[in-house]
């Protein structure tokens, strides 16, 4: 008889997995050079741009993390029409990472990065980008989008930019509920959705906070700030506290901490886009084992910030491999 596995993603992980993301789509524009001189225009470093390179983000990140994690990512949104759309559009079109945008009189969310020598970052950051809530017309457009979805799972990704409205997040849920296929969601406080019946809503600690209006230390309150979310948005909450682990409460009054991993921390950017990519996979092949899901994601996680700089996706290789 054959050796049954023992690795934890068998059984839980399917490759090829088809996941919707809505949301916040971005480009990370990285522009590096070196910096060795003064500008005589004032006390600044002069950059001399030796390249630039692009990945997507916000949203963008979360499908390119489904996609490296084995799964077929279709990513919707709302892009402009400018230069920066196309460099998006350049960095996503690939067989596992589809995607259908919602052209718009507003510029594409960018995010440009300035890195000196050995991807040193400089201390500036360009933003550009509108966030007042697209316009009626572009959100039938993203609706209808979400209405032809034939994934197993669909997550929202709101980075409040303005793409996630209630009218958007509303539709995402009648079409979960419909088919049956988990909803996640990774919200940003000062968003004006509610996103009530979620299947699970991902915070950290700090969002969590911010949420309910409340000043917590990472630790204390947590049960009684888990307990209110769910009360409030009946759903199942999952809270990520850094080097105190996750935290997870469900609708029916069970909770459950998953302990962090030690490690090095090399850049936390992108860790949430990775933990809810890993959650969502996990996640819509055993609903009723949520926990395990957290688990999964919290080792991806882990890998994020301990071995990549900036928002590099974590490959399915690396999280089996640690998953040993």
């Amino acid at each position: 008889m054959a050796k049954k596995s023992a690795n934890p993603l068998d059984g839980f992980w399917r490759k090829g997995e088809d996941v919707l993301i809505v949301g916040d789509v971005m480009l990370d524009e990285y522009v590096r050079g070196k910096a060795t001189r003064i500008s005589p225009e004032g006390p600044i470093m002069v950059l001399k741009v030796d390249y630039r390179y692009y990945r997507p983000g916000g949203a963008g990140n979360v499908a390119a993390n489904v996609a490296a994690l084995g799964g077929h990512a279709f990513l919707t949104g709302v892009i402009g029409r400018d230069a920066h759309a196309k460099e998006l559009l350049g960095v996503i079109r690939r067989p596992d990472m589809r995607g259908a945008f919602v052209e718009d009189d507003r510029p594409t969310t960018t995010k440009t990065r300035f890195l000196g020598q050995h991807d040193m970052p400089l201390p500036i950051r360009c933003d550009e980008e509108l966030t007042e809530p697209i316009a009626g017309r572009a959100q039938t457009k993203v609706c209808s989008i979400i209405r032809k979805t034939k994934a197993s799972a669909i997550i929202i990704s709101d980075y409040a930019k303005g793409v996630i409205t209630q009218r958007v997040y509303d539709t995402a849920k009648e079409i979960a509920d419909h088919r049956y296929i988990p909803l996640l969601v990774d919200p940003k406080p000062e968003g004006k959705v509610n996103y009530y019946g979620a299947s699970v809503i991902k915070f950290n600690h700090t969002e969590a906070c911010k949420y309910l209006g409340v000043n917590e230390e990472n630790g204390a309150g947590i049960k009684g700030i888990g307990k209110r979310l769910v009360e409030s948005l009946d759903a199942n909450i999952v809270i990520t506290r850094a080097e105190e682990g996750v935290s997870i409460f469900y609708k029916d009054g069970k909770t459950a901490d998953v302990p962090t991993q030690a490690h090095e921390v090399a850049d936390v950017s992108g860790a949430g886009d990775t933990f809810i990519a890993a959650l969502a996979m996990g996640y819509s092949r055993r609903l009723n084992n949520l926990e395990h899901a957290v688990r999964i994601a919290n080792v991806a996680a882990g890998i994020k910030v301990a071995t990549k700089a900036g928002a590099v996706p974590v490959r399915y290789e690396e999280l089996r491999e640690a998953m040993r």
